[in-house]
């Protein structure tokens, strides 16, 4: 685990003059009894204050040449530690120290005992590389079982400021991952504050000097033949009560005084609705922090860490998922503070009510206050999908979150606002996990009568249905909505077709989905708000049938999972309807795998009056070529195929045109790694057969060399290209390559030029946004994602003042005229395609400025799965260059 904090508070030299080196006694003391001074003071030294006639520590530093150990002002001489801190490196990666192992294991003593560490902060390694020695931090580990309050100091010698913070060693989601606690000291060598662990788990105390926490990087060290930098940690565990708060009105406060380092605990009985709490303090050099935990039976979660803004925000939060008889506590705390002066703090704590939704169909009614949420909660148990019929008693705006204020359905949430109302919900909901969950509404109109609302909700647990078994005569639930699951065993089966048919459901709507990605509200509102009432789950894909059936056919490699949670909702009903579901594997041939180099082949395929069409799939890693040929054994058949993607759509058609000849496709395999198709014959026949071989090819790949041909101006002889727009646009109209022109070994009879410095042998790539973006942010190659099938002499985003192409023998040369976008820097390139060798050459003029740096350089297959990269945004000194097919 690596975290790198600093505290930037633009402190530096106060740190300077600080250092234990010497023992005094205070004056009016006659002697040092091992290490401590006694007698009666008349005055008292640094690090102590005069109160009631003794001198007692000042809880900021020592005098010289002692150290606070067990509330007392030591010689070190006489302390034992118990535990010396371990070998180094020890940081366990915090401030960037490569470390994996930890200073020591702090043991907590019961209360009124202290735990003492002793070590030494010496800068040790550059791993920076920047010259200079980096920070030493030595981190040690606490494992508690429960909350802890603790007093912690860390006095430094011979100059070191000690100084320490704190972490919780949980992961990122967590909400203690953003609970840190420094106890830092910009003008002594002791620092000390109280430190509350606010729940069960390991944490961790890392030791440092004041500088290297308030200044990032800082990495002070004795001067040269000076004593090493020691430091003495000093954990005791105390007792402590929260204070009681009981709230008035809905409110309760609290506020005082707070010493250096004091953390306040309060206990509150909260609300079930939304609980707001807000902490300021007076002045900017505390930055304040909430914690709120909260203990339901026996079970404690921390419901939020909140810090403020220095000198600037409160600290302020909202929680929710609290429930009568729950035990709250808020601690009053800082993220640090570097004042070292008692400071006012104010507590204000909002107790929010809550309506419980009725699950039979009852009433429940909720204050309406203009500006503020009316509050209405379910709860979800171990059956993670319910149904629900909810009914507002008048038009609402609103979200759906989870107990720790997590967005679960935005309704007509859009992120940044509210927009559209709704009224009425009826369908399902599905919830990632069993809890509570809040409906946040409010009258956009105003209204400040009450808003009720009328409820039904149920768990419904989804209905399997097993591949190949009907499911027959399923009536719909009184939500409208039915929830199945489907093994779809795709590994087997990864052709399938789905069936659907009803009575008294009109068209019916059958959604798949992944079961990992199908949380939240399933089913339309009621009333229509637009887009931003829909913000169901996206389906991997949906069926949709009329009562009297149809049948869709798919194909599942591509839906990452070999599952689904579907949802079944009739648009329209009437009577008592009911559907019928059947799931099973289409009739294919599965070719299986063909790796580079081999072929699968099937020989008298039939074709005839009861088998129309036959499907084939065949597998082969992405890039490689499939070559397909259907081989007709009569002379009166006439074969034809159709390429299909994953939902059976033709994506091209195969025929020659001729009976009894051979028809062929050669491509490249896409990223999915799979082509599917059909075989059927053009004419009714009585009967006939064919021979099937799908071969695949390694990709093609291409040398790259310096080129040789020099700069000569294409526009001089040669032809403009018309473009749709200067700087985001492509060629109005395709151009012909020289004949015979293949790419990446598969023939390329045209190409458009686009303004942004490239090719692309998709005549059909369009621009995403017109003339508002034509790929003006240039990516890596090779990369899936289109553009696709591209030569890039400068692919930037550029204007340009010409485009020009021009033949010569085999050759076509396309030119660019422009600058780019900033218009500082002149470009000025061809790509020289030949068709007598299918080389491609890059060519630059001498008033070519620009310089790589912001370019794609390079050519890059038809499906974006090899590529040949001369630079991605690499300053470099461009060179013609030669891309030669292997």
């Amino acid at each position: 685990m690596k975290r790198a904090y600093f505290v930037s508070f633009g402190l530096a030299a106060a740190l300077l003059g600080c250092g234990d080196n010497t023992k005094k006694c205070d004056p009016g003391t006659t002697m040092d009894v091992d290490g401590v001074c006694t007698g009666t003071p008349t005055t008292c030294t640094d690090g102590t204050i005069l109160v009631d006639g003794s001198c007692v520590i000042d809880p900021n530093s020592c005098q010289d040449g002692t150290v606070l150990v067990g509330g007392a002002c030591v010689d070190p001489g006489h302390v034992d530690a118990d535990i010396e801190e371990a070998a180094e490196p020890n940081a366990l990666g915090l401030f960037g120290e490569e470390s994996t192992a930890s200073a020591g294991e702090i043991s907590l003593k019961p209360v009124g005992q202290h735990f003492v560490l002793h070590g030494k902060i010496v800068p040790f390694q550059d791993v920076d590389g920047d010259g200079q020695q980096d920070p030493d931090v030595d981190t040690y580990t606490i494992e508690v079982t429960g909350p802890v309050m603790l007093k912690v100091s860390s006095d430094g010698l011979h100059g070191l400021a000690a100084g320490f913070v704190s972490i919780a060693s949980v992961g990122a989601t967590h909400p203690l991952a953003a609970w840190t606690r420094f106890g830092i000291n910009p003008v002594g060598d002791t620092s000390n504050r109280m430190l509350y662990l606010p729940a069960a788990g390991t944490y961790i105390l890392a030791v440092a000097d004041s500088r290297t926490l308030l200044l990032a990087g800082a990495a002070p060290a004795p001067a040269e033949g000076e004593p090493e930098f020691e430091y003495y940690v000093d954990v005791e565990l105390v007792n402590v009560t929260p204070t009681a708060l009981t709230p008035t009105a809905g409110v309760a406060t609290s506020m005082g005084q707070l010493q250096p380092g004091e953390v306040k605990l309060f206990s509150i009985a909260m609300g079930e609705g939304v609980n707001d709490v807000d902490l300021d303090v007076a002045i900017e050099q505390v930055t304040e922090s909430i914690v709120i935990a909260n203990t339901h039976n026996t079970e404690l979660t921390i419901k939020d860490v909140t810090d403020g803004d220095q000198g600037v925000v409160t600290a302020s939060t909202s929680v929710v998922g609290i429930r009568t008889n729950d035990q709250t506590i808020v601690v009053v705390d800082n993220l640090f503070d570097y004042a070292m002066e008692p400071y006012d703090y104010d507590l204000r704590i909002g107790v929010g009510g809550a309506g419980a939704l009725s699950t039979s169909g009852g009433d429940v009614n909720q204050p309406a206050v203009p500006g503020s949420f009316s509050t209405f909660y379910y709860d979800v148990a171990t059956d993670n999908v319910i149904g629900m019929n909810l009914h507002f008693s008048r038009q609402v705006t609103g979200v759906i979150i989870d107990e720790n204020f997590f967005i679960y359905s935005r309704f007509t949430f859009t992120g940044t606002g509210f927009a559209g109302v709704f009224q009425d919900y009826r369908g399902l909901l599905n919830h990632q996990r069993s809890g509570r969950y809040y409906f946040l509404v409010f009258d956009p109109s105003g209204g400040t009568a009450n808003i009720t609302a009328t409820s039904t909700y149920s768990p419904v647990v989804p209905v399997t249905i097993t591949k190949g078994t009907p499911v027959t005569n399923q009536m719909l639930n009184v939500y409208g909505s039915n929830a199945h699951f489907y093994d779809a065993g795709v590994t087997t089966d990864p052709w399938q077709e789905f069936t659907g048919s009803g009575t008294g459901t009109g068209t019916v709507q059958v959604f798949f989905y992944r079961p990992t990605a199908s949380f939240g509200r399933l089913d339309p509102l009621a009333n229509s708000c637009g887009t931003p009432c829909e913000d169901r789950p996206v389906a991997v894909f949906a069926h949709g049938y009329a009562q009297t059936g149809s049948t869709l056919g798919r194909i599942l490699l591509d839906d990452m999972t070999s599952s689904y949670f579907i949802r079944v909702r009739p648009v329209t009903q009437t009577g008592t309807p009911t559907y019928n579901l059947d799931f099973k594997p289409r009739v294919i041939t599965d070719l299986g795998s063909v790796n580079a180099g081999a072929s699968a082949t099937r020989m008298d395929q039939a074709i005839d009056a009861t088998t129309t069409i036959q499907r084939y799939l065949v597998r082969t890693p992405n890039g490689n070529g499939v070559h397909i040929t259907t081989h007709p054994d009569q002379a009166t058949l006439d074969t034809s195929f159709t390429l299909r993607n994953r939902d059976e759509v033709g994506i091209g058609t195969v025929n020659n045109g001729i009976a009894g000849a051979d028809d062929t496709f050669s491509g490249i395999q896409t990223g999915n790694g799979w082509t599917a198709f059909t075989v059927t014959s053009l004419a009714p026949i009585v009967g006939g057969t064919f021979d099937l071989t799908v071969s695949t090819t390694a990709p093609a790949t291409y040398a790259r060399s310096t080129g040789t041909t020099a700069f000569s101006d294409a526009c001089t002889g040669g032809n403009v290209v018309a473009m749709s727009d200067p700087d985001e646009g492509r060629s109005n109209a395709t151009i012909a390559t020289p004949a015979g022109f293949d790419f990446f070994s598969f023939a390329a009879p045209n190409v458009r030029v686009f303004a942004n410095g490239f090719l692309a042998f998709d005549t059909n790539l369009a621009c995403p946004n017109g003339a508002n973006d034509c790929f003006f942010s240039n990516a890596d190659i090779p990369l899936a994602a289109s553009p696709n099938g591209i030569v890039a002499p400068y692919w930037d985003d550029l204007v340009v003042t010409g485009v020009c192409e021009k033949t010569v023998g085999t050759t076509l040369t396309i030119q660019w005229t422009g600058t780019t976008f900033t218009g500082a820097q002149a470009v000025q390139f061809q790509a020289i395609l030949d068709g007598a060798n299918d080389t491609i050459e890059y060519v630059y003029s001498s008033t070519q400025v620009a310089n790589g740096s912001g370019a794609t350089i390079g050519i890059e297959n038809q499906v974006g799965s090899v590529a040949s990269k001369v630079g991605f945004n690499t300053a470099m000194s461009i060179a013609p260059t030669l891309f030669t097919p292997n």
